[in-house]
């Protein structure tokens, strides 16, 4: 980060709406994205770091008609044929994800959800298709990311702390002072509950709490965007029905996209707004929809099934 003339002030500024933003989604009262850039501008700010960036262009785009750019998808995938060497998993695959809800790739196991989530974030190229992310093809290598990841383990690096952790994308991708990387990792911490928790390895704390570790170091840069592969798997039903609500807080309160990977229907039926079920024997998408409605109203005898939690010779 390179500062004008005024470099304590916008430090303070900085961290004052950094810390806000963690904590409740918004910035501090009486600041609006349009004084802060004005405010930038005045003290000639030129930054190179994305959590602060994304976060002004995400006040910006908020403030757009609603018919403009709330109603874009923030991933749209066409054609979509994913697998691994020669052996296709799933073919011909369409479907759009809307802004600002909890949007979920369903399936059972073996199906390919985890591999379209895969190629979503990069790490995989489609053997055909496009898949696009706020209008562009998904950051493989190098480059800071534009959306936050949990993995289903969490994979927490087990010789750091928590908030060494979570302090891991501000570390690399920002040029903000300790004291404001501090600032954001323990906001991010309180946000998910561990604040306290900042200086405990991982194998000091439970399961639950890994995945909300997890979860406060994928919001570090204030994504837009989140995904969550399998964040229940290996949860009791309480931290499981916690981790839940948890998720949905941030949902509303953040105003981000959240894409789940997951099979487990109390969690698919308690936070999930819109899906698609993916079918391993068809190769692809056999349903569409909010779940509820699905379970419901589908007359396929697949679909009644996954959702019913029956087997198809039932």
């Amino acid at each position: 980060m390179r500062l004008g003339p005024h470099p304590q002030p916008l430090r303070r500024f900085a961290v004052r709406y950094a810390h806000s933003l963690a904590v409740s989604g918004a910035p501090p009262p009486r600041v609006c994205h349009a004084a802060l850039a004005r405010k930038l501008a005045r003290l000639r700010f030129h930054s190179s770091n994305p959590a602060l960036t994304n976060s002004i262009e995400r006040g910006k785009a908020s403030a757009r008609p609603a018919s403009n750019f709330s109603k874009r998808p923030i991933i749209t995938a066409e054609r979509l044929t994913i697998g691994y060497g020669e052996t296709v998993v799933l073919a011909d695959l369409d479907f759009a994800v809307p802004r600002a809800g909890v949007f979920a790739i369903l399936g059972g196991s073996g199906s390919g959800k985890s591999t379209v989530l895969r190629h979503l974030i990069g790490l995989e190229t489609p053997m055909q298709g496009t898949i696009l992310i706020d209008g562009k093809p998904p950051v493989r290598g190098s480059g800071a990311p534009a959306y936050g990841v949990l993995f289903q383990s969490g994979a927490l690096f087990g010789s750091m702390t928590v908030a060494e952790n979570v302090s891991l994308a501000l570390r690399k991708w920002t040029r903000l002072d300790a004291h404001a990387i501090d600032t954001i990792v323990r906001s991010k911490l309180r946000l998910v509950g561990l604040e306290g928790f900042e200086n405990h390895l991982p194998a000091e704390i439970s399961g639950g709490m890994k995945k909300r570790a997890g979860i406060a170091r994928a919001l570090a840069l204030d994504p837009p965007l989140l995904f969550l592969d399998e964040p229940s798997a290996g949860l009791d039903p309480v931290s499981s029905a916690a981790l839940d609500e948890l998720i949905r807080t941030l949902n509303l309160s953040l105003g981000m996209t959240t894409v789940i990977v997951t099979h487990e229907l109390p969690s698919i039926f308690s936070i999930v707004d819109d899906c698609i079920l993916v079918d391993r024997a068809a190769r692809g998408i056999i349903a569409r929809g909010n779940p509820a409605a699905l379970r419901d109203g589908s007359t396929d005898t697949r679909v009644h099934a996954f959702f019913n939690r029956q087997s198809q010779a039932a």
